[in-house]
């Protein structure tokens, strides 16, 4: 096992988007093209330009959100609850958007009539240590469905931002997500297929969950995580830090948010927003001196250094 691997490998760093003034000026034609007739138009998208890069354009510069479904004559969308996450900001009965132009294109092309298993998605913007910000991405789905068909063409819907909230994970992240609790008319959609997803060749096989399965999460003793406290070394160059808050244990590596970590068992946690499993072994003690990280098909040991 080489003790190289990165959990950074597990995402995806997306495109940068660069602009000039043709570029800008195409972007927004389109966009005043399409939205003052007020009567949610098709968008004619007839340039050169990435769509992904037009709908970026369009969440950073613009009052909109983005949407991404199969259903092509959406007109009003409405609040519902469609997700069996345990993550509560997943599972509200709302409509849910992105400010983001890569991740709806997932959601719009991934055929939901024919893949029922379980979708693992993430989209993170992350600062670096000289204050440059990116977006990582995560997509998985499971093998057994990779072997059909599970493609498709689908649709964006551009939304206005006004009655949207931003949701925030169980530590206090900021998201790239979005919900409203009230109907929201479409002011436009442009569409998109396969080949407009710049990570169609990317996305995972997903090993360690199965369509229909559960994650069994457990109660334990919150005074527990005081002996997982503390911080871990894969390699020299990447660390993994164990947090609690007294209530829940928390997970965080390589300047990601932190994930809140699921109780399995006492020794076992699911991270559910990276699809992996850490395990704690104790020595003589009940102090751990060594982590274990369980990401697709490698088992990762780490040692307690602090």
């Amino acid at each position: 096992m080489s003790m190289s691997y990165r959990v950074e490998s597990q995402f995806l760093r997306g495109p940068e988007l660069t602009l000039d003034r043709g570029k800008i000026n195409v972007f927004e034609h389109l966009y005043e093209a399409a939205v003052s007739p007020g009567t949610n138009p098709v968008i004619n998208y007839d340039c050169e330009y990435p769509k992904h890069e037009f709908l970026s354009y369009l969440v950073l510069f613009k009052n909109l959100v983005l949407h991404g479904s199969n259903l092509g004559n959406l007109e009003w969308l409405n609040p519902i609850r469609t997700s069996t996450s345990t993550a509560h900001w997943e599972s509200l009965e709302a409509v849910y958007a992105c400010s983001d132009g890569i991740w709806p294109i997932f959601f719009a092309i991934v055929n939901r009539q024919k893949y029922t298993g379980s979708l693992r998605n993430a989209c993170y913007r992350v600062v670096d240590r000289n204050g440059n910000a990116s977006k990582l991405y995560y997509f998985a789905l499971d093998l057994q469905f990779l072997r059909k068909r599970v493609w498709t063409d689908g649709m964006i819907y551009l939304l206005p931002k006004d009655s949207f909230e931003q949701l925030v994970d169980d530590v206090g992240n900021k998201l790239e997500e979005w919900i409203s609790f009230v109907p929201v008319r479409s002011l436009a959609r442009i569409e998109v297929s396969p080949q407009d997803f710049p990570f169609i060749n990317s996305v995972r096989v997903q090993h360690l969950s199965r369509p229909g399965q559960a994650i069994n999460v457990v109660k334990v003793d919150a005074r527990l995580y005081d002996n997982y406290v503390g911080v871990y070394e894969l390699d020299p160059e990447i660390t993994i830090t164990i947090l609690s808050d007294k209530e829940r244990l928390l997970f965080s590596a390589a300047g990601f948010p932190i994930i809140s970590a699921l109780p399995e068992s006492e020794e076992k946690y699911f991270l559910q927003q990276i699809n992996a499993h850490i395990s704690f072994v104790t020595g003589n003690g009940k102090r751990a001196d060594q982590l274990i990280l369980q990401i697709d098909d490698q088992s990762l040991t780490a040692r307690r250094v602090s």
